[in-house]
């Protein structure tokens, strides 16, 4: 948290006019900024600089945040840390597990991660599915899990709000009366 400073604001807005006046009789900008601190009795030509920098921010001549903005952020954040915990707040957790095809015992790995994620699901979680992903593990192969397919799967879509899972199975099936649409696999997730 920046400390306030021991000089009062009318020394600081001085201190940036004074500098803008006679920068044009020094070399630079930092000798006129020494020069101006030295005759106002400003212990630091640092503070000194650090005033015109923020003058200028203020002005739009030089990119950063106004002390407009400054003052809006801390009082967000000052609001912000006294809201009560907020579980209905979203936010998304995206877990991502890099393997080889011939890792040993992969399959089961993947499916206790999935099961703990399962256990997750309720009141302060929900967990969805990414089909580009493997899902419902068994043992050996991925999507095979008759649990997951015909119950996890279904209920976390459903939880999404929006068109969801029992829309989609009722275009499917609108859409491919017939079942030309079949796989051991779909009609066990679909049907």
């Amino acid at each position: 948290m920046a400390r306030r400073s021991p000089y009062p604001a009318e020394l600081r807005e001085r201190a940036v006019r004074m500098v803008t006046e006679v920068r044009p009789n020094y070399p630079t900008e930092w000798a006129a900024m020494k020069t101006v601190a030295v005759k106002l009795g400003i212990g630091s030509a640092e503070a000194v600089r650090t005033w015109v920098r923020k003058a200028e921010v203020d002005a739009g001549r030089r990119p950063g945040v106004t002390s407009e903005e400054a003052a809006e952020i801390k009082r967000l954040r000052a609001e912000n840390s006294e809201l009560p915990d907020r579980p209905e707040v979203d936010t998304a957790v995206w877990i991502d597990v890099l393997s080889l095809p011939t890792t040993p015992a992969l399959h089961r790995f993947y499916r206790d991660i999935e099961q703990f994620l399962q256990a997750m699901d309720g009141d302060r979680a929900t967990v969805r599915v990414e089909w580009s992903k493997g899902w419902a593990y068994t043992d050996t192969p991925v999507w095979s899990d008759p649990d997951v397919l015909t119950r996890a799967v279904p209920a976390a879509l459903r939880a999404g709000g929006g068109p969801g899972w029992d829309e989609a199975v009722a275009i499917l099936n609108r859409l491919d009366p017939h079942q030309v649409i079949s796989s051991p696999f779909l009609d066990a997730l679909l049907r």
